[in-house]
């Protein structure tokens, strides 16, 4: 089983009071949360921790963000080019039809007594052709919008069009084949879905969208917090001795620091101490000599220029 085989347990996020008020406070407004901090910060990872702190065990629902991706993307596809191919085949234009994270959270909001119908057609196309799918209660989901830096400026501004306000809604023209309206499907004001949004700053984001939306920056974690995270997410509980803590926190800092290019950031460093376990680490010994050199090197080290000066980023006694 690989090492990192739960690691990402949402039970085990260590997450700092501030982010769990400004997850309070977004979902009391009924706002986006909108997270940035390092690749690796855990900003993608705690949208399955609140998910699981409301429901205990349920993951959140997600999209991920695409240079090319418009609105419609955020909830569903559409398989134009083989419905065209089969226009003399299946007339059921929903089983051409995939929700995608936020779609799927609004109709399982929505009232089941008035889309029964589609959940069966678009639920159910996961349970095999034909298949119905058990009577579904509403409920209130989490949506990850990943990365929504990379789509374009308008996406993230025509998001708020549908999240805002008392009626959180999307449209499916195709699914309307008598030329009346198009179907739509509305979520219950109480089952309304929970977002969370996440970004790496390599965009600016629209100010209308920063506006209409809680926020929070997640810090690189250090000193006690980090500690917590390693004793958590690799021990599992188990303490390590502040000789090895110390090591390790003082290589991570020293490389960061020293790194020209790519600085290491939590996600690395979980590995490099998970390497260091199965290789025979005790939780109370120290770095010590140079076998955890290359362990360190594989996975703190990312691009060839830091390679290069394996030596002098490794160094912790400098």
């Amino acid at each position: 089983m690989p090492l990192l085989a739960g690691a990402d347990d949402p039970a085990l996020y260590d997450a700092d009071p501030e982010l769990l008020e400004a997850a309070s406070v977004a979902i009391l407004l009924g706002q986006p949360l909108l997270l940035t901090g390092e690749p690796g910060c855990g900003k993608s990872t705690f949208a399955d921790h609140i998910t699981w702190r409301l429901k205990r065990g349920l993951r959140a629902l997600r999209v991920d963000g695409r240079s090319n991706m418009e609105l419609r993307d955020l909830f569903y596809t559409y398989d134009d080019v083989g419905r065209f191919r089969d226009r003399d085949g299946d007339e059921r234009p929903a089983a051409y039809l995939t929700l995608q994270g936020l779609g799927e959270a609004i109709l399982r909001g929505s009232d089941p007594e008035k889309t029964a119908d589609l959940r069966n057609a678009l639920l159910g196309n996961r349970n095999g052709e034909g298949a119905r799918c058990d009577p579904i209660a509403p409920s209130r989901d989490v949506v990850l919008f990943d990365e929504i830096d990379k789509a374009p400026r308008d996406v993230p501004n025509d998001l708020l069009g549908r999240l805002t306000g008392e009626r959180v809604s999307f449209q499916i023209p195709e699914l309307n084949t008598g030329g009346g309206a198009p179907v739509e499907i509305v979520a219950q004001s109480e089952h309304q879905p929970i977002i969370i949004c996440t970004s790496n700053s390599e965009r600016s984001l629209p100010d209308a969208f920063l506006r209409r939306c809680v926020y929070h920056h997640i810090e690189t974690p250090t000193g006690a917090r980090l500690r917590r995270i390693i004793e958590m997410r690799v021990f599992r509980g188990s303490q390590p001795s502040d000789a090895l803590f110390r090591s390790v926190e003082v290589l991570f800092a020293a490389i960061r620091e020293r790194s020209p290019r790519k600085k290491p950031g939590l996600a690395e460093l979980i590995s490099f101490v998970m390497l260091l376990r199965e290789e025979g680490w005790k939780a109370d010994d120290e770095l010590t000599g140079t076998r955890w050199k290359p362990l360190a090197a594989l996975t703190l080290l990312k691009t060839q220029e830091d390679r290069q000066n394996a030596e002098y980023l490794l160094n912790i006694s400098a």
